[in-house]
């Protein structure tokens, strides 16, 4: 008698730890997220891409997002599974972006809209069957304002998980050279970043 309560016992917590995995299983994975910027005569090319892993039993949504300057646009975006690649329509700074096919994309709420002040956020989804991974490309540009002799160039990274890898990178060309280059510790962090330059 003893024996049959403990067998259904067992039997009444595996459904339990089973939702526990599924739950675990319905996000894709973040394997990688680089930013990569060159910046000339105040004028930023960026570029963001990221790739995504389903590592389920299932087909997933996976979503990507950034935050962009309110002043940029965007030139290009993509996203990729296999060998299928998704190509999103550029219009104008009033449509960022397009869909087509199996991808899914939404228009970017305005910056009040639960972004961070002075940036717009993109979004963008897609289906990524099982086992396989998707790949999204993001290309913007953006003039810097100079006040003062000085002008800013910042990035907003939050990709609501942990990444395995990720890397900014920022390259700064000048004609008439760079008096000075600061390099602030990132926000919430205590570590600093590395700068590097370029000019005469």
């Amino acid at each position: 008698m003893a024996d049959y309560s403990f067998a259904e016992q067992v039997a009444r917590r595996v459904p339990r730890q089973t939702r526990f995995l599924q739950r675990l299983e319905t996000r894709p994975r973040m394997s990688e997220f680089n930013v990569k910027s060159t910046i000339i005569s105040r004028y930023a090319f960026t570029t963001v891409s990221c790739t995504m892993v389903n590592s389920g039993s299932e087909a997933r949504e996976a979503v990507f997002e950034m935050q962009i300057p309110a002043a940029a646009f965007i030139s290009n975006f993509t996203m990729s599974i296999g060998n299928k690649t998704y190509y999103g329509e550029v219009t104008g700074k009033e449509k960022k972006h397009g869909s087509e096919d199996k991808a899914k994309s939404r228009k970017p709420p305005s910056p009040t809209d639960g972004g961070e002040k002075g940036y717009e956020t993109f979004k963008a989804s897609i289906i990524i069957p099982r086992k396989m991974q998707a790949n999204f490309l993001l290309h913007y540009e953006e003039l810097l304002q100079r006040r003062l002799g000085k002008y800013e160039y910042t990035v907003s990274i939050r990709p609501q998980q942990l990444v395995g890898r990720l890397r900014v990178e920022v390259n700064i060309l000048e004609n008439s050279g760079i008096v000075s280059l600061e390099v602030p510790p990132l926000r919430n962090s205590k570590h600093k970043g590395n700068g590097k330059v370029e000019g005469d």
